[in-house]
């Protein structure tokens, strides 16, 4: 009986500690970069894009996309701060 309480008190104190940590995961994140053209030239303005992510650099499985976000570039194509937060 004593070995079933102590077991107990174990797995509550395990299952409190996994959903703190799971609840300090971010559920956003920045994305910064740089827009050109085809042939390289910076593209300066505010761009409405999707992003997204896939388990390898080519071919791979898509695994997530963004709402549309929108970002403003300089001068030199450079965006900043574009924040996805639907992870």
């Amino acid at each position: 009986m004593g070995n079933k309480i102590i077991f107990s008190l174990i797995l509550i104190i395990f299952l409190s500690s996994f959903a703190f940590f799971v609840s300090a995961i971010p559920q956003t994140f920045n994305v910064n970069g740089k827009l050109t053209d085809s042939s390289g030239s910076a593209l300066s303005g505010t761009y409405t894009f999707n992003f997204s992510i896939y388990d390898a650099a080519s071919g791979g499985t898509h695994l997530w996309t963004s709402n549309a976000m929108s970002v403003t570039t300089d001068s030199n194509g450079i965006y900043k701060n574009g924040k996805s937060k639907s992870l």
